[in-house]
């Protein structure tokens, strides 16, 4: 029988909110995720389409990464318990 998914936990940590910068490192179009490359120490962090529309950025856009096209993104990180216990996803992005 499986296990009944993992409902996500969001971590309140009371932090300042800092914005990072990074870029796309891909999308995949049909699970509507990708991976956004930090600046910062070069980690992947996870970003969903929902987020990305926020933004403004539609899939073609996202598309034209997979071209060679640089798409850099500024953001917040939010720290959650999902479905891989500890994760970052990001959040609040703006295209820069």
């Amino acid at each position: 029988m499986a296990e009944p998914p993992k409902k996500l936990i969001i971590i309140d940590e009371s932090a300042p909110k800092i914005r990072k910068t990074g870029r796309l490192k891909f999308f995949d179009e049909n699970k509507s995720y990708g991976f956004i490359v930090m600046d910062e120490d070069g980690s992947d962090i996870f970003v969903h389409y929902d987020d990305l529309s926020k933004a403004g950025v539609n899939k073609d856009l996202l598309r034209s990464a997979k071209q060679g096209n640089l798409v850099r993104f500024s953001f917040l990180c939010m720290n959650y318990i999902g479905k891989y216990n500890k994760s970052k996803k990001a959040v609040e992005l703006e295209l820069i």
